[in-house]
């Protein structure tokens, strides 16, 4: 079943369509909802909507419906007021680009540069920070294999500047990465460094909508997922975590003993 979102004015229609009739539980019969957007006047068939490959019902009840059907039209006007256009400057594409793409790779170098210049107690952050995002992304994951939501370029919505692989826009993996590091190290007492994470993801998710491959609420997906993958790890680096440090500090010595020895390394 596909889901298309068309904007005219103040109002959305949402049509559940293909080339044929909408599929309902085995009762083909076509679905149109309208949505007014300024008084949530709303106009829709109470109905049962199944998948019409496997059967399995996609959505409860018409509340659910109407709820995810003003749901995603929000999403999609905020993508809309967001994404670049086809009169957006050539530099501030560039610009865009480089951040939505490469700036991804800031967060290696500053785990790795935690290590190298800081303490045990920095390590020990440094390695939970990166459990962190590894659990969030990996969560990410299983999100995409429950619940399968295509991207802008996929629906050829707006406009896209970065090209893309069509799998599941939500939640973004970008996002979840940058949320789940900074709020490690803005809890675990580095305030400078998990800023700078922050604000730098910031401008990653905006960058990522702006070039057209993201939608904002998967931005916010991300900021929530990252912060289960927080709680979860948590309550088990309390326990483990010393020793999980521990056994990565003594690993880390003994393959650099050379350079550490020569000071070109801190111990």
């Amino acid at each position: 079943m596909g889901l298309h979102i068309r904007f005219a004015q103040d109002i959305v229609e949402a049509v559940a369509a293909e080339a044929s009739p909408t599929t309902l539980c085995g009762t083909v019969h076509p679905l149109r909802v309208t949505v007014n957007v300024p008084n949530a006047a709303l106009d829709v068939v109470p109905v049962l909507i199944c998948d019409t490959a496997s059967r399995t019902p996609l959505l409860t009840n018409s509340f659910t419906y109407l709820a995810m059907t003003k749901l995603e039209a929000l999403n999609h006007a905020l993508f809309l007021m967001i994404n670049g256009t086809a009169s957006t400057p050539t530099w501030q594409i560039a610009v865009t680009l480089l951040i939505a793409d490469y700036l991804i790779y800031l967060i290696p170098a500053l785990l790795v540069g935690m290590w190298l210049s800081g303490d045990d107690e920095q390590r020990s952050l440094a390695i939970r920070a990166c459990l962190v995002a590894m659990l969030g992304a990996g969560a990410n994951q299983l999100i995409a294999l429950g619940w399968q939501h295509p991207r802008p370029l996929t629906i050829g919505l707006g406009h896209t500047f970065l090209p893309h692989s069509p799998d599941s826009s939500f939640p973004s993996d970008h996002a979840t990465v940058f949320a789940g590091v900074a709020l490690t190290l803005l809890l675990g007492g580095l305030r400078r460094l998990g800023g700078l994470a922050l604000f730098v993801g910031a401008a990653v998710a905006w960058a990522r909508v702006f070039v057209g491959v993201h939608f904002p609420l998967d931005m916010v997906g991300a900021i929530v997922v990252a912060c289960l993958a927080y709680a979860l790890i948590t309550p088990l680096w309390r326990i483990g975590g010393r020793s999980v440090t521990l056994l990565a500090i003594g690993l880390y010595r003994k393959l650099l003993t050379r350079p550490i020895a020569l000071g070109w390394l801190r111990r």
